[in-house]
């Protein structure tokens, strides 16, 4: 039997919460004990003799400030699982003081590649296809909804007049951007560092804000990437879910149907009435847990294909890669409507495949690895 401490995280709805009430409930299933420490009231804190495992989640930024968290997982050494489901980038002075303990779980393989070569981390680096697993399946209901996409939008543009910056950043920004428009799978973050951190550093002086122009990268990529295929998709009666949506103003030729942001506790029953959902994120990233989201509710998630991907996933028979080009996404969404029943037994099989692949008993199954990895070997096995 093991002890687990849990970090409860910060996150939007509540999401890294629910997470970890639900998976200390799965390690309490299996005989093991569980603490969850609230990050924002320590005082009252009683700490066991002994612990096997830490545990921290998306929203681990508050787990590992001095004082916090790190203090706790420094004095027992025991693995310290790190769920990172951002880009790097976005913590790179908070994974420099990461204890050496850690085992940090990444969804992407260029993650892992920045996290090496860029950041040269010391520390553990594993693949993890979900740092949040799927929602519960709900029952077979009407799909009304031919095509889905969950996400605010904004051009790039728009995003970067919002931060002031002097020129000279803001070209090397550009640079990047256009780099990355040419190469979406490409890491642009690592494009920067390589090509633009420097020269940013010399003009501002600060590395804390060179590495802010990084983060800048990263989300005005994921902007662009998104952004092109919305020029196409407004053209043609796709719902957009969102507030961006719903206050942007239209176009001559728009078609597309909005609804508003919604608390994320609803969007599985959306993701039911869909046909195809779209995950827009940018390829760089690889994996992202809407598509669990979406495949579990029977709806055929459409892609990016990557490399990884296609090691997970039977492209075309669980879900769809979306066109490289965007100017060929119209075409490829007639086509793939065209053909109801095929649509209906891929959403099948990619349900069939998350329940199987990417339960809530497989996270907790990695998890457990580590303290099996841990221990001596006369008493391993943690099950």
């Amino acid at each position: 039997m093991a002890t687990i401490v849990m970090f409860n995280g910060e996150s939007a709805h509540n999401v890294i919460r629910d997470r970890v009430a639900l998976d200390a409930k799965l390690f309490e299933a299996r005989g093991h004990d569980v603490m969850v420490i609230d990050l924002s009231n320590l005082q009252s804190l009683r700490v066991p003799r002994q612990i096997d495992l830490f545990i921290g989640y998306q929203g681990w930024g508050r787990d590992i400030k001095l004082g916090d968290g790190s203090l706790l997982v420094e004095r027992f050494g025991c693995p310290y699982a790190v769920m990172l489901g951002d880009h790097p980038i976005q913590h790179a002075a908070r994974i420099e003081e990461l204890p050496g303990n850690t085992v940090l779980f990444v969804a992407s393989r260029e993650h892992r590649t920045f996290l090496k070569d860029v950041l040269q981390v010391p520390f553990d680096i594993r693949l993890f296809t979900s740092t949040v697993s799927a929602s519960t399946p709900l029952p077979v209901m009407e799909r009304d909804l031919p095509v889905l996409m969950v996400g605010q939008a904004m051009a790039p543009e728009a995003f970067l007049a919002g931060h002031k910056m002097p020129e000279q950043v803001r070209r090397i920004i550009d640079e990047c951007l256009e780099r990355a428009a040419r190469n979406p799978h490409a890491d642009p973050v690592a494009d920067y560092m390589s090509s633009g951190y420097s020269r940013v550093l010399d003009l501002v002086g600060a590395p804390a804000s060179a590495i802010q122009v990084g983060r800048l990268v990263d989300l005005a990529a994921r902007y662009q990437y998104r952004w092109s295929y919305v020029q196409e998709l407004r053209k043609l009666p796709v719902t957009f879910v969102g507030d961006s949506w719903v206050a942007m103003k239209r176009q001559p030729g728009d078609a597309f149907n909005a609804l508003p942001s919604l608390p994320y506790e609803e969007l599985p029953g959306l993701y039911a009435r869909a046909q195809i959902g779209l995950n827009l994120f940018a390829p760089y990233f690889d994996f992202h847990e809407r598509l669990l989201d979406m495949m579990v509710q029977s709806a055929v998630a459409a892609t990016a294909k990557t490399s990884w991907l296609a090691e997970l996933f039977d492209f075309d028979s669980e879900l769809l890669a979306l066109p490289d080009s965007p100017a060929d996404v119209a075409g490829w969404l007639d086509d793939a409507l065209f053909d109801p029943q095929r649509l209906a037994q891929i959403g099948a099989r990619g349900r069939a495949k998350v329940q199987a692949d990417f339960n809530d008993e497989t996270r907790i199954d990695r998890l457990l690895e580590l303290v099996d990895e841990a221990a001596p070997p006369a008493v391993r096995a943690h099950g």
